[in-house]
């Protein structure tokens, strides 16, 4: 009698195994595509050669559906079960904020960068993107930016798809716009950070706006911003060559620098344009200084001073306007 109530209970304990452990591998999932351009004689059709596409890509049966359709496209779900989601990667944000994908022109431009940021995609997760084509959008005046959307899963995700956007002091010239496309693009690539495209536009609301798409870790990582606002393009080159002066006293450490014309200000920005999860650590000194000479010309003592004192690893300082005051940025060691 004792034998058969432990067979029983043995058997009972491998049945709730064996549906624990199919439960664990049925889990239901959803994977939404938004405004994907009709291909087909119908929404549903393409919604089934996407869902053929992801089990060809993931090795999970799937079904697509056709949920709605737009001017822009056809919003499209694949569902399929798997014992956790798929790690999914999108370069472009669901929701359309300023500085998240809608940055080309035109969609000739667009579409001529899709082929080859394919590939890349391709090379970094080591899958074929599930889908890659260009969206529009209308800003709140009615001009028309588009966004090169491209949407597929990854086995790790070391590096992702980011954004960075931040709005760039003064009035570049077109030859300064180039230049810090052309500098972002070299200097603050690395083996970490895999940048892609630089865009130095206006805004919708009329300032322009720095916007980098890049692979990395995280999103926000690379912005520019005004260092110090001076009287003079003059004053800040003389700014510039000590910022320059600090990229070579730490090489590994990049960064992009500039002197920016400001019409707003009447004056000038030293414009530096950083990797903020490794650059240097930026803080003011407390002292105020009437104008900008009263300020250049204690600045060195005050860098010993607060060396000296307090033991600040500073490597630099820069003088900048402070209201109707003038203040002492300090850049120093990132502990």
């Amino acid at each position: 009698m004792k034998s058969n109530k432990n067979s029983n209970l043995a058997v009972f304990g491998l049945a709730v195994m064996v549906s624990l452990s199919l439960s664990a591998h049925a889990n239901p999932y959803v994977y939404f595509i938004r405004e994907f351009p009709v291909q087909e004689r119908n929404c549903h059709e393409d919604a089934e050669k996407l869902a053929q596409k992801f089990t060809a890509l993931t090795g999970l049966p799937a079904g697509g559906r056709c949920e709605a359709l737009t001017k822009k496209g056809a919003d499209v779900s694949i569902r399929y079960e798997a014992s956790e989601p798929l790690t999914q990667l999108n370069n472009v944000a669901e929701i359309g904020f300023e500085g998240r994908g809608y940055e080309f022109t035109t969609r000739k431009k667009c579409e001529s960068e899709l082929p080859r940021e394919m590939e890349f995609f391709k090379e970094m997760t080591g899958r074929e993107p599930l889908v890659g084509f260009c969206r529009y959008d209308e800003t709140y005046y009615g001009l028309q930016k588009w966004a090169l959307v491209i949407e597929g899963f990854a086995a790790s995700n070391a590096l992702v798809p980011a954004w960075a956007s931040s709005r760039f002091p003064g009035q570049p010239t077109s030859e300064q716009v180039q230049q810090v496309i052309q500098a972002v693009k070299t200097s603050l690539s690395n083996d970490q950070v895999k940048v892609r495209f630089v865009f130095l536009q206006p805004s919708e609301h009329g300032h322009l706006r720095l916007t980098v798409h890049y692979w990395a870790k995280y999103s926000e990582q690379l912005v520019g911003f005004s260092l110090a606002e001076m009287d003079s393009v003059a004053d800040c080159s003389v700014a510039l060559k000590d910022l320059e002066k600090v990229q070579l006293l730490k090489p590994q450490i990049k960064s992009v620098g500039l002197c920016v014309n400001n019409p707003y200000t009447r004056g000038a920005d030293l414009v530096a344009i950083i990797d903020v999860t490794r650059w240097h650590s930026r803080k003011q000194a407390v002292e105020t200084f009437a104008n900008f000479a009263d300020c250049a010309s204690q600045k060195e003592t005050l860098i010993s001073f607060y060396k000296n004192k307090f033991g600040d690893k500073i490597l630099a300082g820069f003088c900048t306007r402070w209201g109707s005051d003038w203040k002492l940025n300090l850049l120093e060691e990132k502990l």
